[in-house]
């Protein structure tokens, strides 16, 4: 493929010369049409067991439950990271040489090394989600950031993700990159200076792992902001750490493609062109025109909306919950698996067997071959479990209701005190409930209570940076900025955090209630709710 070149004048230099990627392979892709790719490098990531491992992780866990559409992989978004991360880097190198919003080493080093950017920049996206186990944030949930499984913490994905580029595909990367530098026309150095700073975990996730005291990571493997916010803070928050990011950008149009949930035209492309990178306090950051706001807030919106009717939808919660009920019965193997993981890099490869499909496979084998070979307590449960995910697909439970709320209005539940007041609450519509329908054959264990929110923006993007840098441009040129913190954007245009309190009944009881024991549940369920979280009864809404 030839290489194309765009010049741009910049009084006092020379022609600024872009030379961009050289692509020379492609992949269909239905969201984007073609996805381009350097063969030598990125096909060679892409065709590591690291990668080829994310074909057989769900996108979107157990939604495929409750929207047939969505068996799209964490493989597939992969790549439309990547692509998404490289128009977006793109757009806001462009507008180094030509805003003067840079100092002079800040805006020579951008230019200079904006092959090292991209290059980094479509790693990263490539390589954002290596760490995910089987059923993705629902391992989270259950595996890695529990105790009980290893009697250590693992945290999450994005901790695993950086062991496995730390100790397998960063030597191969390295081993591409010198092997192809005449053609790339990159500094092998500082491309993995930047990728090794891109794939750092967020530094507030240290306080959640205990890989650190148990010698697998150390303290200075944290992503700290600080210290790092060069081109590496550039890169980071075009495709993880921001308001928008790539990862937002693709995950909500694949994800409405697949299963079908309208969420309308999202313009990623023009929030992309009115992406700027300025430095403030000594750091390299994004800014965006303020014509682009509204885009913005549209695109949260529909984050939101999905969600709401995709990722919290009520069965697909439920189902998510009656997977993490079994994961216990299986618990030997994935300790085994995670156990030899950690030991080392010579065992890393041991996690291509931890997938969706590995165990999906090993929960059928349990159910063929009966409560015998369950490991968990409750064998009755787990039984019942199997056959409502590979006989009926209907979750164990039945939503009653869903109350919702304004975070404002339920912070406490997310507080620093919040999983004890989320205990309480959830106990007492246990209690309660059990209690007031005794006499229908009601007990606690019948009763499940799911506790979510929904942010307007990722926490993530409010830990490196907890503003949006909002610019005028004129002829080109930055003419005025000002800063707008995350929580004046949404309350400005109305972009509210939601807390989402879910009271479930075990199906065959629920099929055995009348309306006025169902009643019942939602008043008794909905008086404790609010008395915990301490708001005021609420009037009837209008119409609007």
């Amino acid at each position: 493929m030839p290489v194309s070149t765009t010049n741009l004048d910049v009084p006092g230099e020379e022609p600024v010369i872009y030379v961009f990627t050289p692509f020379n392979a492609q992949v269909r892709d239905p969201i984007y049409g073609y996805i381009d790719y350097v063969k030598e490098l990125e096909g060679s990531v892409m065709d590591s067991w690291v990668l080829q491992r994310l074909r057989y992780i769900y996108q979107l866990q157990a939604a495929h439950f409750v929207y047939p559409g969505a068996t799209h992989t964490r493989f597939s978004h992969a790549l439309g990271v990547m692509h998404s991360s490289y128009r977006y880097i793109s757009f806001v190198i462009r507008t180094a040489a030509i805003t003067g919003s840079l100092s002079e080493e800040a805006r020579k080093t951008a230019i200079e090394k904006q092959r090292e950017l991209i290059f980094a920049t479509r790693l990263l996206g490539l390589l954002h989600d290596i760490g995910h186990g089987p059923f993705s944030h629902a391992f989270d949930k259950y595996v890695l950031s529990k105790k009980e499984f290893l009697n250590y913490v693992v945290g999450n994905h994005e901790v695993l993700s950086y062991i496995l580029y730390r100790d397998y595909l960063r030597d191969l990367i390295e081993s591409k990159l010198l092997e192809n530098r005449n053609s790339l026309r990159v500094d092998p150095d500082f491309t993995l200076e930047l990728l090794d700073r891109g794939m750092m975990p967020p530094r507030g996730m240290q306080k959640y792992t205990d890989l650190v005291s148990r010698g697998v990571l150390s303290a200075e493997e944290f992503y700290d902001p600080e210290k790092y916010c060069g081109l590496e803070l550039v890169a980071r928050l075009v495709v993880r750490d921001y308001i928008y990011t790539s990862d937002i950008m693709d995950y909500l149009k694949r994800d409405s493609y697949f299963t079908g949930v309208p969420i309308g035209q999202i313009n990623d492309e023009w929030i992309m062109r009115n992406s700027y990178i300025v430095e403030k306090d000594s750091k390299s950051l994004i800014a965006v025109t303020s014509k682009t706001l509204d885009e913005i807030a549209r695109l949260l919106d529909a984050r939101k909306m999905m969600y709401k009717y995709v990722y919290l939808h009520p069965v697909n919660v439920a189902f998510i919950e009656t997977i993490g009920k079994l994961l216990p019965c299986v618990k030997s193997r994935i300790t085994s698996i995670l156990e030899r993981v950690l030991e080392g890099r010579e065992k890393l490869v041991n996690y291509l067997v931890l997938t969706d499909s590995a165990l999906y496979s090993e929960l059928q084998r349990l159910l063929v071959e009966g409560s015998s070979s369950y490991e968990c307590e409750d064998k009755t449960l787990a039984k019942m479990a199997l056959e409502s995910l590979f006989y009926q697909r209907k979750p164990l439970w039945k939503l009653v209701k869903r109350f919702t709320y304004s975070l404002d209005e339920a912070r406490v539940l997310f507080s620093s005190i919040g999983p004890q007041v989320q205990d309480i609450v959830k106990s007492r519509i246990r209690s309660e409930v059990a209690s007031t329908l005794s006499s229908k054959g009601v007990s606690e264990q019948d009763i499940e209570v799911y506790i979510d929110k929904i942010e307007v923006y990722p926490s993530a993007g409010s830990e490196v940076v907890n503003a949006l840098e909002v610019i005028e441009v004129k002829d080109g040129k930055i003419i005025h900025e000002k800063s707008l913190s995350f929580e004046e954007f949404a309350k400005e245009y109305g972009l509210i955090p939601e807390a989402l309190i879910s009271v479930y009944i075990n199906r065959d009881r629920y099929k055995k209630l009348d309306e006025s024991s169902l009643n019942k549940v939602i008043e008794i369920s909905g008086s404790i709710i609010e008395s915990s979280i301490k708001i005021k009864k609420r009037e009837a809404p209008e119409t609007s």
